[in-house]
Protein backbone atom coordinates (compact mmCIF):
# COMPACT_ATOMS: atom_id res chain seq x y z
CA UNK A 1 0.00 0.00 0.00
CA UNK A 2 1.37 3.26 -1.21
CA UNK A 3 1.60 6.70 0.86
CA UNK A 4 -1.45 7.84 -1.18
CA UNK A 5 -3.26 5.03 0.06
CA UNK A 6 -2.30 5.24 3.64
CA UNK A 7 -3.25 9.01 3.33
CA UNK A 8 -6.95 8.08 1.68
CA UNK A 9 -7.65 5.48 4.00
CA UNK A 10 -6.84 7.92 7.11
CA UNK A 11 -9.24 10.39 5.62
CA UNK A 12 -12.36 8.17 5.01
CA UNK A 13 -12.38 7.34 8.69
CA UNK A 14 -11.44 10.76 9.47
CA UNK A 15 -14.99 11.47 7.63
CA UNK A 16 -16.86 8.26 8.66
CA UNK A 17 -16.03 9.18 12.18
CA UNK A 18 -17.25 12.80 11.46
CA UNK A 19 -20.25 11.48 10.10
CA UNK A 20 -21.06 9.25 12.82
CA UNK A 21 -20.24 12.24 15.68
CA UNK A 22 -22.75 14.62 13.36
CA UNK A 23 -25.35 11.67 13.31
CA UNK A 24 -25.12 11.47 17.23
CA UNK A 25 -25.09 15.47 17.70
CA UNK A 26 -28.57 15.62 15.50
CA UNK A 27 -30.36 12.56 17.85
CA UNK A 28 -29.24 14.67 20.98
CA UNK A 29 -30.35 17.77 19.63
CA UNK A 30 -33.42 17.11 17.07
CA UNK A 31 -33.96 21.13 17.72
CA UNK A 32 -31.36 22.51 15.57
CA UNK A 33 -33.00 22.19 11.93
CA UNK A 34 -30.84 20.72 9.56
CA UNK A 35 -31.01 17.95 6.24
CA UNK A 36 -30.10 14.67 7.49
CA UNK A 37 -28.42 14.03 4.25
CA UNK A 38 -26.26 17.45 5.76
CA UNK A 39 -25.22 15.27 8.50
CA UNK A 40 -24.75 12.10 7.53
CA UNK A 41 -22.68 13.49 4.06
CA UNK A 42 -19.26 12.94 5.85
CA UNK A 43 -20.14 9.45 6.49
CA UNK A 44 -21.37 9.02 2.43
CA UNK A 45 -17.80 10.76 1.46
CA UNK A 46 -15.78 8.36 4.05
CA UNK A 47 -16.89 5.12 2.10
CA UNK A 48 -15.57 6.38 -1.45
CA UNK A 49 -12.39 7.50 0.18
CA UNK A 50 -11.76 3.95 1.45
CA UNK A 51 -13.01 2.13 -1.02
CA UNK A 52 -10.46 4.00 -3.47
CA UNK A 53 -7.61 3.69 -0.86
CA UNK A 54 -8.30 -0.12 -1.16
CA UNK A 55 -8.42 -0.78 -4.59
CA UNK A 56 -5.85 2.02 -5.44
CA UNK A 57 -8.63 3.08 -7.98
CA UNK A 58 -7.98 6.80 -8.02
CA UNK A 59 -11.23 7.84 -10.04
CA UNK A 60 -13.07 7.02 -7.27
CA UNK A 61 -12.08 9.61 -4.79
CA UNK A 62 -12.04 12.14 -7.60
CA UNK A 63 -15.51 11.44 -8.31
CA UNK A 64 -16.29 11.62 -4.48
CA UNK A 65 -14.89 15.23 -4.60
CA UNK A 66 -16.84 15.89 -7.40
CA UNK A 67 -20.02 14.64 -5.73
CA UNK A 68 -18.99 16.35 -2.32
CA UNK A 69 -19.14 20.21 -4.59
CA UNK A 70 -22.17 19.69 -6.40
CA UNK A 71 -23.83 18.04 -3.04
CA UNK A 72 -22.68 21.42 -0.97
CA UNK A 73 -24.05 23.32 -3.40
CA UNK A 74 -27.21 21.81 -3.65
CA UNK A 75 -27.62 21.62 -0.04
CA UNK A 76 -26.97 25.52 0.00
CA UNK A 77 -29.37 26.51 -2.61
CA UNK A 78 -31.78 24.16 -0.46
CA UNK A 79 -30.76 26.14 2.49
CA UNK A 80 -31.89 28.84 1.00
CA UNK A 81 -34.94 28.02 -0.22
CA UNK A 82 -36.01 26.92 3.41
CA UNK A 83 -35.05 30.25 4.72
CA UNK A 84 -36.89 31.86 1.99
CA UNK A 85 -39.93 29.94 1.88
CA UNK A 86 -39.93 29.54 6.05
CA UNK A 87 -39.27 33.05 8.01
CA UNK A 88 -39.39 31.38 11.00
CA UNK A 89 -36.58 29.61 10.94
CA UNK A 90 -34.96 32.58 9.86
CA UNK A 91 -35.71 34.37 12.76
CA UNK A 92 -35.16 31.47 15.28
CA UNK A 93 -31.90 31.49 13.90
CA UNK A 94 -30.99 35.14 14.02
CA UNK A 95 -32.34 34.74 17.95
CA UNK A 96 -29.71 31.95 18.87
CA UNK A 97 -27.53 34.30 16.93
CA UNK A 98 -27.99 37.20 19.09
CA UNK A 99 -27.98 35.05 22.06
CA UNK A 100 -24.30 33.80 21.67
CA UNK A 101 -23.54 37.16 20.99
CA UNK A 102 -25.17 37.97 24.11
CA UNK A 103 -23.40 35.26 25.92
CA UNK A 104 -19.63 36.20 24.45
CA UNK A 105 -20.41 40.01 25.24
CA UNK A 106 -21.14 38.51 29.16
CA UNK A 107 -17.82 36.35 29.18
CA UNK A 108 -16.07 39.15 27.53
CA UNK A 109 -17.28 41.82 30.69
CA UNK A 110 -16.25 39.22 33.14
CA UNK A 111 -13.17 37.67 32.08
CA UNK A 112 -11.57 40.05 29.44
CA UNK A 113 -8.17 38.10 29.71
CA UNK A 114 -9.78 34.49 29.00
CA UNK A 115 -12.03 35.88 25.94
CA UNK A 116 -8.48 37.95 24.33
CA UNK A 117 -6.58 34.46 24.90
CA UNK A 118 -9.35 32.26 22.83
CA UNK A 119 -9.34 34.72 20.26
CA UNK A 120 -5.45 34.24 19.97
CA UNK A 121 -6.00 30.69 20.71
CA UNK A 122 -8.40 30.66 17.41
CA UNK A 123 -6.08 32.28 14.87
CA UNK A 124 -2.89 30.13 16.54
CA UNK A 125 -5.33 27.21 14.97
CA UNK A 126 -5.35 28.67 11.95
CA UNK A 127 -1.48 29.12 11.75
CA UNK A 128 -0.72 25.95 12.72
CA UNK A 129 -3.74 24.07 9.94
CA UNK A 130 -1.82 26.26 7.46
CA UNK A 131 1.55 24.91 8.93
CA UNK A 132 0.47 21.65 8.75
CA UNK A 133 -0.91 21.81 4.89
CA UNK A 134 2.49 23.11 4.02
CA UNK A 135 4.33 20.18 5.77
CA UNK A 136 2.27 17.55 4.37
CA UNK A 137 2.69 18.93 1.18
CA UNK A 138 6.03 19.22 1.15
CA UNK A 139 6.36 15.07 2.72
CA UNK A 140 4.16 14.29 -0.55
CA UNK A 141 6.21 15.95 -2.90
CA UNK A 142 9.24 14.40 -1.41
CA UNK A 143 7.97 10.90 -0.68
CA UNK A 144 6.48 10.90 -4.62
CA UNK A 145 8.99 12.51 -6.63
CA UNK A 146 11.60 10.84 -4.70
CA UNK A 147 13.18 15.00 -4.00
CA UNK A 148 16.90 14.55 -2.09
CA UNK A 149 18.69 17.12 -0.67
Amino acid sequence: MGIGAIFFLIQGIFFIILGILAANHYRLHPEKERALISILFPFILGIPFIIGAITGIGIIIALSFIISIITSIALSIYSKYISIKNPEVTKKQEESREKAREKAREIYKKHPLIYKFLRISRYMMYIMLTFAIFLIAFIIIVVLFNVTF
